[in-house]
């Protein structure tokens, strides 16, 4: 099943020129579906994402985002709830917090955080400006935040998409990923945002070769510290987004 969510009424609006309660909108009913969604039988996993701009292929211009709901567990999903089970019966805690806690007191590739959300390039970041963005409270699904946690998850987004749109004076094509438990629930499992632009510089994208589509293993010609640097300047720079 897929549902497309028409994420706003103006043919040219973006994430960051979308005010954040208009954003949060957007992610209540994203959070709504995902749960009616989920009380079917046979879905195992909804999907949400968005896909933006011409380097990501899209065709359809006007503002939008999809749903897909799935009678299986995706291979990506698979792989960290695996790997985060494996995880808390080794050390007894949750594997998504301990990223989190350790990318927050280092700072090296926080790119911006607030009350409730923290964003950055992780050191394991496939992509040049691959910012992922993680609850500070642990929860499985979208659906469990609450309301001044999706306010707060509005403006970190907005914040996150107006620093790639001021890196290179254009906007950033990605796609943005809502990584949520499979239907079943998943108690090691942590919710959270993953962005994957192909910009890599300005003039330049990322694309997949032969190591990526032949053999299954990304290559980074970047430091996730340095671009974490550079958008970081870029967020701070634009300051507080308006609400």
């Amino acid at each position: 099943m897929c549902e497309v969510v028409v994420t706003s009424r103006r043919h040219d609006d973006r994430l960051d020129t979308m005010s954040v309660k208009q954003v949060q909108r957007v992610l209540s009913t994203f959070a709504e579906r995902t749960q009616s969604l989920s009380k079917q039988s046979f879905i195992k996993y909804v999907y949400v994402f968005e896909n933006f701009g011409p380097a990501i292929g899209v065709t359809l211009t006007h503002p939008h985002a999809q749903i897909y709901a799935m009678p299986f567990v995706p291979p990506i999903v698979r792989r960290e709830a695996s790997s985060a089970r494996k995880y808390l019966r080794r050390h007894g805690h949750c594997l998504f917090c301990t990223i989190v806690g350790r990318e927050r007191r280092s700072r090296r590739r926080l790119v911006c955080e607030n009350d409730h959300f923290a964003a950055f390039i992780p050191f394991y970041a496939r992509w040049a400006f691959e910012v992922h963005v993680y609850p500070k409270r642990h929860v499985l699904h979208l659906f469990e935040l609450r309301r001044p946690e999706l306010y707060s998850l509005a403006r970190i987004l907005r914040s996150v998409v107006a620093g790639f749109n001021s890196m290179y004076g254009f906007p950033f094509s990605y796609v943005m990923a809502f990584h949520q438990a499979p239907v079943a629930g998943d108690p090691s499992y942590h919710f959270h945002v993953e962005f994957y632009p192909p910009h890599r510089d300005r003039d330049k994208l990322k694309h997949l070769a032969g190591i990526e589509q032949g053999g299954g293993t990304f290559l980074a010609d970047t430091l996730p510290d340095e671009k974490a640097s550079e958008l970081r300047a870029k967020i701070r720079g634009r300051g507080q987004a308006p609400t």
